[in-house]
Order: C-alpha cells, then sequence, then structure tokens
C-alpha cells in the first residue's frame, strides 16, 4: 500500500529528529507488516527504544513481545516488570499484569491483587477486565465467591461487546448462577455471544 509506505517513511523522519511516538509507531509497522516488512527483532528494538524514554504504549508493546517471545527470547519477569511501569497509566497494562498475577507468570502469584488491577481496568473501561473480575467472583479467586456479584460482571463485559462475557450471562441463566433460572434470556444471551463471534455458543 503505497500510503502505509508513504507513513512508514514520514515516521522514520520523525523518528530520526528523536520523536519518541514516532519511534513507537514505527515499532508497531515493524510488527504488523504496515509500510514495511514484517520484521520481529526491528520491532521490539522499536519499542525498547520508546520504552526507555518513557512512551507508555510502547512499554506495553514491548512487554508483549517479551511475554510470548516475540522478536526477542521469551522474557515473562521483564515482561511483568515492564508490565509495572505502565500499570499507573494505561489500562491494558493493569489487566496484563493481573493477569500474569493471578496466574503466576514472570512473578509471584498474587491473586487478590489481579483483582484488583482487574477492578482498575475496568474503571478505565478495558473491554476485558470485567469478564475477568466476573471469573474471579464465580470461582472465589482473588475475592470471596460470589454468583450473583459474577453475574454483574458478566453483565457489564456483554454490554461492551465481549463475547465470552455474553456466553457467560447465557449460562448463568440455564444455570440459575447468581440469578432465577431463565431459559428465554440464556436463549437471547447465547445468540447474541454467536453473533458477536463465540464459537461455543
Amino acid at each position: 500500500d503505497k500510503d502505509e509506505a508513504k507513513g512508514f517513511q514520514w515516521l522514520q523522519k520523525s523518528a530520526q529528529e528523536g520523536v519518541m511516538v514516532a519511534v513507537f509507531q514505527m515499532g508497531v509497522c515493524y510488527e504488523q507488516g504496515r509500510g514495511t516488512l514484517t520484521d520481529p527483532p526491528q520491532a521490539v528494538s522499536h519499542f525498547r527504544e520508546a520504552a526507555t524514554h518513557l512512551v507508555v504504549d510502547a512499554m506495553v508493546a514491548l512487554a508483549r513481545c517479551l511475554e510470548r517471545g516475540f522478536g526477542a527470547p521469551k522474557d515473562e519477569r521483564e515482561a511483568v516488570a515492564w508490565y509495572r511501569k505502565a500499570s499507573d497509566r494505561n489500562p491494558s497494562a493493569m489487566y496484563l499484569l493481573g493477569r500474569a498475577l493471578q496466574e503466576g507468570r514472570g512473578a509471584e502469584r498474587d491473586e487478590i491483587r489481579a483483582v484488583e488491577l482487574y477492578l482498575a481496568a475496568a474503571h478505565h473501561h478495558h473491554d476485558l477486565a470485567p469478564l475477568q473480575i466476573g471469573v474471579s467472583y464465580q470461582h472465589g479467586i482473588g475475592v470471596p465467591r460470589d454468583e450473583a456479584e459474577a453475574l454483574r460482571w458478566f453483565m457489564r463485559g456483554a454490554e461492551r461487546g465481549n463475547a465470552d462475557a455474553m456466553l457467560h450471562v447465557a449460562l448463568s441463566f440455564s444455570t440459575g448462577l447468581g440469578t432465577t433460572e431463565d431459559l428465554e434470556r440464556y436463549r437471547w444471551w447465547l445468540g447474541r455471544a454467536a453473533e458477536a463471534g463465540n464459537e461455543k455458543a
């Protein structure tokens, strides 16, 4: 695409002038092959440069690469360190750090702190956080088990368009989890989950 290639050239020019947001955007281009060839090591190099200059989105992008071993050796501990640095300002970092702590990846397992991070991310309108909060309440992970509270959070996630949350709402109505059994509402939410792309619905 000629427009993407031209955009990449402008980013290069800005990056050479020391504009760190442009350095980060070049990393995105290398990661996704936009305006240039896909080059995972170059993506990581650009994310790292921008992250060390406190570009928060670059910190999250770098952590994601390190977490999955994309363009650099897999390093969950360093990924968690970058999520921590970004987590006071970035809802994705809050959420992803929560996942790492809940699962004990790259840091000691801390289920209570994980839920706190999910709540903070949800407060900042992160789309996936309500589902994780719901799962935490459903199974008593880091919080007391509370099926009604789980359904409330599944509903919040569903209202934000999360297909997995919609399926959890449907299943709650089919089994009476945190509510009274309601097969009509079960079928309605199951249909919505399928429309939203949930293959299990």
